[in-house]
């Protein structure tokens, strides 16, 4: 059997991470695949060189377009493209070609989530979210099969994408093993000061449902009471979302002595960011299974987080919870974190035992195991 891998509307983060380690991670010939076949862009391309050679990388210079060439590329190229395979999996959700049977997988909880969308107001970021909601949509009903990665994931756009034809599974992501690092030793608050902090970390693109504003008032009136906490903030600017950050921060912290925008880190760099933190906020509103908090659990770090799912689901009583729109609530239990020596411990060690379980290998094996399935199904 040959399987084919619309990698088109992978351009970078946790969709590439995804779908290396899994290749990285698998022998297709133990699941009946004798050939893999993975179309991608020139950037993709590059990200996937690290791929054993049984796996056939082809780079399309259409996929460096626009996504409305990407789109039609996937309508009319790819299904031809696709023709000498048994089955194509599309990883980014969103296939509307003609190619069957073919298995997807929903990564994105943005387009699911109309409050969230709102926030956005009318703009070509808004509308963009609504025609991806649409093709998402569509893409899951026909599929033969769709991998959810988290149970929050599998109930909600099941009750929303109805009928859905195919079979189901819930895969999780893996975390990398070299996030591990275990728990350190906690210190008193008090061993803390204002030359010498306490360092939380946010990595996460900054975006709208990130609630970035809302992160930095709660470390701005921790340290209005004294409390010596700074904020680095890791990761893409959205333009809109960046000026909305900016103006926050320059509202409570104009000189900029507490809360830092360090913009994107990638291998060494941001491992070493995680490493070095003494704490990690996640303030999301919206996710799937964000790989940003395993990374964080996996680094030992005690970690406030946001109570929507499915961060309970992911981190279940190894955090401190949040409403994430809240400044106030927020600040509290950032506040009762550090407060207590005993608790950041307690969290740290819960997390990181926690962050085990999320496996690569595992994941790989599951995934293909799904795939042939499906495809056994189909014959």
């Amino acid at each position: 059997m040959i399987l084919g891998i619309d990698a088109s509307n992978l351009r970078a983060g946790g969709g590439i991470t995804h779908l290396v380690e899994v290749l990285q991670n698998v022998d297709p010939s133990d699941y009946g695949f004798s050939k893999v076949i993975v179309w991608a862009g020139s950037d993709t391309t590059s990200m996937l060189k690290t791929l054993p050679p049984r796996f056939d990388v082809r780079a399309l210079k259409v996929l460096d377009a626009n996504v409305a060439f990407r789109f039609l590329w996937q309508q009319f190229g790819l299904s031809k493209l696709a023709r000498e395979c048994d089955l194509l999996f599309n990883p980014g959700c969103g296939y509307v070609g003609s190619f069957r049977p073919y298995v997807t997988m929903s990564r994105n909880m943005l387009m699911f989530d109309k409050d969230e969308r709102r926030r956005y107001g009318f703009s070509a970021y808004a509308f963009r979210c609504w025609l991806l909601s649409w093709t998402h949509r569509f893409s899951i009903s026909r599929a033969a099969g769709t991998i959810f990665l988290s149970d929050h994931a599998s109930s909600v756009i099941q009750k929303t994408v109805r009928p859905i034809r195919g079979k189901v599974t819930r895969v999780a992501h893996g975390v990398s093993r070299k996030y591990f690092k275990e728990p350190r030793p906690q210190r008193p608050i008090e061993s803390y000061d204002m030359g010498s902090p306490f360092r939380l970390v946010y990595v996460s693109t900054i975006d709208e449902y990130k609630n970035h504003p809302a992160v930095v008032e709660a470390v701005a009136a921790l340290r209005r009471r004294g409390v010596p906490v700074t904020l680095s903030i890791i990761g893409w600017k959205l333009a809109a979302a960046f000026r909305e950050l900016q103006r926050a921060m320059d509202r409570v912290d104009p000189k900029r002595e507490f809360t830092f925008v360090l913009g994107p880190k990638y291998g060494d760099d941001l491992l070493r960011a995680y490493h070095e933190a003494d704490g990690f906020v996640f303030a999301s509103s919206c996710e799937n299974l964000p790989n940003i908090l395993l990374e964080a659990m996996a680094s030992g770090l005690p970690i406030a987080c946001s109570q929507t799912q499915p961060m309970p689901e992911i981190l279940a009583d190894a955090g401190v919870y949040f409403d994430p729109k809240n400044s106030d609530g927020i600040s509290r239990a950032i506040q009762q974190l550090v407060s207590s020596t005993d608790l950041r411990s307690t969290m740290a060690e819960k997390a990181f035992r926690r962050a085990q379980s999320y496996s690569w290998p595992e994941c790989a094996e599951r995934t293909f195991s799904f795939l042939k399935e499906v495809v056994g199904s189909e014959v």
